[in-house]
């Protein structure tokens, strides 16, 4: 895999579109021209594409979308880890909303 076709296009890049990301992960792990990419571009974008991701506004982790909520106060897509319940109108907010609820 690691043979090259010139002086910038190894073989793999062939084959770069029917590999998963685990795969391409494991060829970086294991390749001696691992600083190498076919894909020029936001990585993030990239994941996007091939899997339903969301990024947390309150600690920027990347979860998957059933990990994440929408909070309807800061309007944005929190951690399921930082939900509370508020105790005036129970409903669930993130962590930093609750204490501003409409109520």
């Amino acid at each position: 895999m690691n043979e090259w076709f010139s002086a910038g296009y190894p073989l793999v890049y062939s084959l770069f579109p029917y590999l998963t990301i685990k795969e391409l992960g494991k060829w970086r792990q294991t390749s001696t021209c691992s600083y190498t990419s076919g894909y020029v571009g936001d990585w993030f974008q990239y994941v996007q594409r091939c899997y339903r991701v969301r990024k947390c506004a309150k600690c920027g982790s990347i979860r998957s979308w059933l990990k994440t909520e929408w909070c309807s106060l800061c309007e944005s897509w929190v951690c399921v880890d930082h939900l509370e319940r508020c105790g005036n109108c129970n409903r669930v907010y993130c962590s930093q909303c609750v204490s501003y609820c409409e109520r």
